[in-house]
């Protein structure tokens, strides 16, 4: 049972040692100020929720992060805004 309504995308950040070492700290930066939210919660207008996801089983294409279950590997913090905004597109 859920108390409150499910963010229409779900944004996930592989935080596992091989994403980690190569960038997935600073791309969950990126996500958090463009979100501004932290892991866990859903922006404001409830399109996008971000999460951790602790291995995207992705470490040669590190760092990585999952938008509606397709993953995307050798992200960069600025390719996070283009990521958000993809998934807020109307």
């Amino acid at each position: 049972m859920r108390l409150k309504k499910p963010a229409a995308h779900l944004l996930r950040v592989c935080t596992g040692l091989g994403c980690w070492q190569n960038g997935a700290r600073e791309v969950l930066e990126a996500a958090r100020a463009e979100l501004g939210v932290a892991p866990g919660q859903a922006a404001s207008n409830g399109q996008v929720a971000l999460e951790e996801t602790p291995c995207g089983f992705l470490c040669g294409m590190a760092p990585a992060v999952e938008l509606d279950g397709q993953w995307r590997g050798q992200v960069t913090p600025e390719m996070v805004r283009r990521i958000v905004q993809e998934a807020t597109r109307p």
